[in-house]
C-alpha cells in the first residue's frame, strides 16, 4: 500500500525533519509519498542486478551503480528535499560522477532503473525523469521480469521496444535483457552470450556460486501510542523504521560516500565469499528473533549487510530474516547506534559483527562469547581477523578499507575503489 498526502503542513513537514524522518520519503513538488520496504524478492532481484552491471558496466566504463539515492534537479540546492525521488538503482558514468552532492544526486544519471510492484508509481516518475534528463529508465516487473526500456525523444521517455530474441537494447550501457523461464531475467552485453546470466541467481546446495555532511540526527520515541503505530501501518509508512522492543528508532539515508563503500564492500564479498562458499550477502533486511511470526514487526533492526551460508538460508521469510545470520555488518557514522545494537545482535545469536567505521575504516570485529559479543584484537601487523568468513581487515591510507582473504596478497582489494 502507498499513501499520498497531496497538502502536506509545513509543520507536520518541520516535526518529521526535526524527528530525522523525512530522509524516508519521496516528495513530489511538495507532495509527500510513501512507500514500504521492498520485499525479500524485490532485495534479492536488486542485489543480483547491480552486482551484474557493476561488473559488466561499471567496472568497463569506470562508473558508479547505486541503490536508493535521493534523486533531484540540477541546481536545486537546499530546495532539493521538496522535489526528489529514490529509484532502485541509477547508474553514473565517469563524466557524470560530478551530479553526486553528499545525500543527493542533482541532475541526470545515465540510467535509471525501477522495479515495479503492483500499485507502485515507477510509471508515474517517468515525467520526472524526463524532466531531470535521463537518457534511459529501465521498467522491470519483479514477478514476472518483463522489461520496457524507455528513451529520452524531445523531453518524453517513450519505450523503445524488443528487438531480435525479444532482447530489449539498452543503447547508454549497451546490455540487452529478456524475460526469462521461473521468472528471471537474463542480460547479457548485446550479442554475447558469454556474458548472459539469469537474475536472480540460484542458490544451490552443493554448489559454489542518509544523512546531510556532518552528524546525523537520529529519534527514539520511547512510548509509542497504538494509535500512532496503526496510523503509520495503514499508510504504509512503518517498514522504513527499526522497532527496539517496541520502541520506534528512525534514521536519516545514509549518505553518498556510505553508499559508494556498502556497495563496494557487498560486491568484494559476494566475490570472494558468497561466490566461494555458495551463501548470499544482502544489503538492508529486517533482522528479527527466530519464531518471532507476525510479532517480528515489535522487534527488529536493519543492518547495512549480512552475510548468510547456505545451511542458514531458512533463515528468509519474505520481507524479513527469522534467526542469526552468519556476519551482521554495521558501517558505523558519529551519533548513530551501531554499538547500541550489539547486545540485539548477541540474542538473536549472530557469531560475528562487524562495525566498520564510514570514514575511517577502523574495523572492530565482535565475536559471539557466552551470549556476548566481544571484540576481537588485530594481530601485530594490523590485520583484524574474521573467523567466520576468513577475511582479514585493516585501515589503508586515504579512508580506505583494505581487505582479503587471510594471508593471501593476491584478494586484496582496497574499498572504496577509486573512478
Amino acid at each position: 500500500m502507498k499513501a499520498v498526502i497531496p497538502c502536506v503542513h509545513e509543520s507536520l513537514l518541520a516535526e518529521r525533519k526535526r524527528l530525522g524522518h523525512d530522509q524516508y520519503d519521496e516528495m513530489w513538488e511538495g507532495v509527500l509519498h510513501m512507500a514500504p520496504m521492498p520485499n525479500m524478492e524485490h532485495q534479492e532481484f536488486e542485489t543480483d542486478l547491480q552486482d551484474y552491471l557493476r561488473r559488466m558496466w561499471a567496472a568497463r566504463r569506470g562508473g558508479r551503480v547505486l541503490h536508493q539515492i535521493n534523486l533531484t534537479l540540477p541546481g536545486a540546492g537546499e530546495a532539493w528535499l521538496h522535489n526528489y525521488r529514490i529509484p532502485d538503482l541509477l547508474l553514473i558514468s565517469r563524466d557524470r560522477l560530478g551530479i553526486r552532492h553528499g545525500s543527493h544526486c542533482e541532475g541526470p544519471p545515465n540510467v535509471v532503473v525501477e522495479i515495479h510492484s503492483a500499485g507502485d508509481e515507477s510509471y508515474e516518475k517517468l515525467p520526472f525523469y524526463a524532466e531531470l534528463g535521463v537518457p534511459e529508465v529501465w521498467i522491470i516487473h519483479r514477478d514476472s521480469k518483463a522489461v520496457e526500456v524507455f528513451r529520452l525523444h524531445e523531453a518524453t521517455l517513450k519505450p523503445t521496444g524488443a528487438g531480435a530474441g525479444g532482447w530489449v537494447p539498452s543503447p547508454e550501457t549497451g546490455l540487452e535483457m529478456r524475460p526469462a523461464p521461473g521468472g528471471k531475467l537474463s542480460i547479457r552485453v548485446a550479442g554475447d552470450d558469454a556474458t548472459r546470466e539469469e537474475l536472480p541467481c540460484e542458490v544451490q546446495l552443493g554448489r559454489v556460486e542518509r544523512e546531510s555532511e556532518g552528524i546525523a540526527m537520529k529519534a527514539v520515541i520511547p512510548c509509542v501510542q497504538e494509535s500512532f503505530l496503526e496510523q503509520r501501518k495503514r499508510l504504509g509508512h512503518d517498514q522504513y523504521d527499526e522497532m527496539w522492543e517496541g520502541v520506534l528508532h528512525m534514521a536519516p539515508m545514509p549518505n553518498m560516500a556510505h553508499q559508494d563503500f556498502e556497495s563496494e564492500l557487498e560486491e568484494y564479498l559476494k566475490q570472494t565469499w558468497g561466490a566461494r562458499h555458495g551463501g548470499l550477502v544482502r544489503h538492508q533486511i529486517n533482522l528479527t528473533l527466530p519464531g518471532a511470526g507476525e510479532a517480528w514487526l515489535h522487534n527488529y533492526r536493519i543492518p547495512d549487510l549480512i552475510l548468510i551460508s547456505r545451511d542458514r538460508i531458512h533463515i528468509r521469510h519474505g520481507s524479513h530474516c527469522e534467526g542469526p545470520p552468519n556476519v551482521v555488518i554495521e558501517i558505523h557514522s558519529a551519533g548513530d547506534e551501531s554499538y547500541e545494537k550489539l547486545p540485539f545482535y548477541a540474542e538473536l545469536g549472530v557469531p560475528e559483527v562487524w562495525i566498520i567505521h564510514r570514514d575511517s575504516k577502523a574495523v572492530e570485529i565482535f565475536l559471539l562469547r557466552e551470549g556476548t559479543l566481544t571484540p576481537k584484537a588485530a594481530g601485530a601487523d594490523g590485520w583484524v581477523h574474521s573467523p567466520e568468513t576468513g577475511l582479514e581487515m585493516r585501515p589503508a591510507p586515504g579512508g580506505k578499507l583494505s581487505i582479503r582473504v587471510a594471508g593471501d596478497d593476491g584478494t586484496r582489494e582496497e574499498l572504496p575503489c577509486e573512478v
